[in-house]
């Protein structure tokens, strides 16, 4: 039992030993603390930029779209398009953000499915775009502008597939 207090006593200690070490070496010892927060400050505003949080109020347009490929299309064609010209052309012309992927596991899944949520910061940021206040879901004439910038995006996709698009907009609670 003794040995075994021992053993352990050592381990502690040299844990100890290597943290303090391990610390100590993170330490700024030439004292630019300027530098070394700008470095921080640069790296949290690049985070920022990736990042984004879901808060209430929050409107989330949630899209399962069926996809139908031209001949000699791949599906990771048809996804690619979306993330890398779909996507921004819609941040560039409309101002919001859409995020696509492809279902891994459960029951919507399927080879021909890909998932697309917009992000919206309130109903009113979506409504400048759509007739909702009038029960529908047409373009408006700020809609109808944007859609003329946008239109050759969608026509390119359409080189590549037939789209059958299944959405909903759910407001964070």
């Amino acid at each position: 039992m003794e040995k075994t207090i021992l053993k352990i006593n050592v381990v502690a200690a040299l844990l100890v030993l290597a943290a303090t070490a391990t610390f100590t070496s993170c330490t700024n010892s030439s004292g630019d603390t300027i530098q070394l927060q700008a470095k921080v400050d640069s790296l949290q505003n690049e985070l920022k930029k990736v990042g984004q949080t879901i808060q209430k109020g929050n409107l989330v347009s949630i899209h399962t779209i069926t996809v139908e490929l031209k001949p000699n299309v791949t599906m990771e064609q048809v996804l690619d398009f979306y993330n890398t010209k779909w996507a921004p052309a819609e941040e560039q012309y409309f101002g919001w953000k859409s995020f696509f992927g492809k279902c891994l596991h459960g029951t919507e899944c399927a080879e021909n499915k890909l998932l697309w949520i917009t992000l919206f910061k309130t109903e009113a940021d979506r409504d400048k775009y759509f007739k909702m206040a009038e029960g529908g879901n047409d373009l408006n004439e700020l809609g109808e502008k944007a859609w003329a910038q946008f239109a050759p995006t969608n026509d390119a996709l359409q080189q590549l597939a037939t789209i059958k698009d299944e959405w909903g907009d759910w407001v964070i609670k």
